[in-house]
C-alpha cells in the first residue's frame, strides 16, 4: 500500500498514456470506416478510459482516490493537447472533442471514487464456517 496522503506520478502518468493509447487503438481503425460515428463515440471513449484509468490508479492507495483519478485524466488531456500542437492540429479539432476533457475528467474523478469506495468497504468475502 502507498504512504498515506502520498501522490503517485508514476502511476498518474502510465495512467494518463495508457488512455492516449487506449482511445488511439480504438478511435484510429474506427475513424477509417466512419468518421461520423467516431465524432460522437469519442466523449463516451474518452468518460470510459478515463473511469478505468483512474480506477487503476487509486485501486492500490490508501487516500486521495478521487485526486489520482482526476489527474491521470488530466494528463491524458495534457498528452492530447501537446500531440495536437506538434502536429499543428489545435484548430481544427471538433469542438466535441475538446468537452470530451471534461468527461474524462468526470470519468477519472469517478474512477477514483469507485476505488475509493471499494478501499472503504473492503473486498467481498465468502463466510467461512468456524
Amino acid at each position: 500500500m502507498a504512504v498515506e496522503g502520498q501522490i503517485r506520478w508514476g502511476r498518474i502518468l502510465i495512467g494518463g498514456l495508457l488512455i492516449e493509447l487506449t482511445m488511439f487503438a480504438i478511435v484510429l481503425p474506427l475513424n477509417t470506416i466512419s468518421t461520423q460515428t467516431v465524432y460522437y463515440l469519442v466523449p463516451f471513449l474518452a468518460a470510459a478510459t478515463g473511469f478505468l484509468f483512474g480506477y487503476w490508479a487509486a485501486r492500490p492507495l490508501d487516500s486521495r482516490f478521487v485526486l489520482h483519478g482526476a489527474l491521470v485524466a488530466v494528463v491524458a488531456s495534457l498528452i492530447y493537447v501537446a500531440l495536437n500542437a506538434a502536429m499543428g492540429t489545435t484548430g481544427s479539432v471538433p469542438l466535441l472533442y475538446h468537452l470530451s476533457h471534461g468527461l474524462r475528467l468526470l470519468g477519472g474523478a469517478a474512477g477514483g471514487a469507485f476505488a475509493g469506495n471499494r478501499a472503504m468497504t473492503g473486498p467481498a468475502t465468502a463466510p467461512t464456517d468456524k
